[in-house]
């Protein structure tokens, strides 16, 4: 272990970090591969796509939503709240914002079936 610059916090090395369980998340290029596969555009092309997709999304003003094969997506308001430091005694404030949730569509949305297995 390491400490990070200007703290002590330790930061895992990068032969720790290999050593550690795989993620639960897919590679990022895995995703753009399948897409690029399904649609016969070109990586690139769909990198800049989603690279894209949430700019456009901070676009919408508070309140409006947009309507996609993935869900609908909308501007919320968030309040500014105050907030527990984990492993501290510590308590933050976290300013008030604008976040873009989305209420997933049924394309995203799949039966619980405990006899199939995803992978």
């Amino acid at each position: 272990m390491r400490t990070s610059k200007g703290t002590m916090e330790q930061v895992p090395t990068t032969s720790e970090v290999s050593m550690a369980e795989p993620s639960p998340y897919e590679p990022y290029d895995t995703l753009v591969k399948r897409i690029a596969k399904s649609t016969g555009y070109p990586k690139s092309v769909i990198r800049d796509i989603l690279m894209a997709v949430p700019e456009a999304l901070m676009q919408l003003g508070e309140g409006n939503r947009v309507k996609t094969p993935l869900g609908v997506f909308r501007m919320t308001h968030r309040e500014t709240r105050d907030v527990a430091l984990p492993g501290t005694d510590q308590r933050a404030v976290i300013d008030e914002r604008l976040i873009v949730k989305l209420r997933p569509g049924h394309r995203l949305q799949r039966p619980f079936n405990n006899d199939h297995d995803p992978a």
